[in-house]
């Protein structure tokens, strides 16, 4: 008599479907390319002749319709 083991049964990872895995990397790269912004902002302020003053309200004009938005969508203030 011949007894036969079966594989446990695994269940799929996120990480294993293509579509999540494509999902993921654009997340990432949105995410990357938002937190760079104020970086970019800030490197053409002074790379202008901005000084102190004119970097605060170019990134105050950045943040004031983020923070808007984010208590329009009811998220409450920005983390």
């Amino acid at each position: 008599m011949e007894s036969t083991v079966e594989a446990p049964a695994t269940r799929p990872t996120p990480l294993r479907v293509p579509a999540f895995r494509r999902f993921a990397l654009a997340s990432l790269v949105s995410a990357t390319g938002s937190a760079m912004a104020p970086l970019a902002l800030a490197y053409a302020v002074i790379g202008q002749g901005g000084g102190a003053g004119s970097l605060g309200v170019v990134l105050a004009t950045n943040s004031v319709p983020t923070r808007g938005i984010a208590e329009i969508r009811g998220k409450g203030a920005m983390s």
